[in-house]
């Protein structure tokens, strides 16, 4: 697969990542609300998406720079798909930080780690070129995330915002595996420890 199809691929992980949390943006300071939440509560549970990469993001790069980079996008895909339907469960606003602080998680699974790859694969003197892709893709997904959201809610009902989201990174998770290609340096790991 050439670099430029690799680098599709990759700017649809992270599109998809970001609109997906882009759809639910607007709508989890309502759900809160919903649920019992007051303004501290809100914060806190908006918050808490960032809290768990902040935490986190010095391990992910590191973590992946030696199981491989398309194990941890499609994961984290994945895991994005499966924590939509948590979204629809809880009782109390409570219950919201900890799977937000999960979908924080997740999310470092996939956009460092696609951008790591990108800038493995970038030809020389590409790389601005490589990251400004991955980057508006980023921005395309963030842009279009809360619109989608607020038309689904308005439209389909609250919870098939949770279920789109899901279902778009579930496929997208799919196309990772089937279509971006296995990870070299993780496959010349996994010969030389046996």
């Amino acid at each position: 697969m050439n670099k430029s199809a690799i680098l599709f691929i990759l700017s649809a992980a992270v599109g998809v990542a970001m609109m997906g949390l882009g759809i639910i943006w607007p709508l989890i300071p309502i759900y809160a609300v919903e649920l019992g939440a007051g303004g501290f509560l809100v914060g806190l549970i908006v918050a808490s998406f960032n809290i768990s990469r902040t935490i986190l993001s010095p391990f992910s790069g590191q973590i992946s720079d030696r199981w491989g980079r398309k194990r941890f996008i499609a994961s984290g895909l994945f895991i994005y798909a499966l924590l939509s339907v948590f979204y629809v469960l809880p009782e109390n606003a409570e219950t919201l930080i900890l799977i937000r602080l999960f979908h924080g998680m997740a999310s470092l699974l996939v956009v460092p780690v696609a951008m790591a790859l990108a800038a493995d694969i970038a030809p020389p003197r590409k790389l601005g070129v490589y990251m400004g892709t991955l980057n508006m893709a980023i921005m395309i997904g963030l842009g279009f995330g809360p619109v989608m959201g607020g038309t689904i809610r308005d439209t389909l009902g609250f919870n098939a915002a949770f279920y789109i989201m899901g279902g778009l990174a579930l496929i997208t998770s799919l196309i990772v595996v089937v279509f971006l290609p296995a990870d070299k340096a993780h496959l010349g790991d996994i010969k030389r420890a046996k």
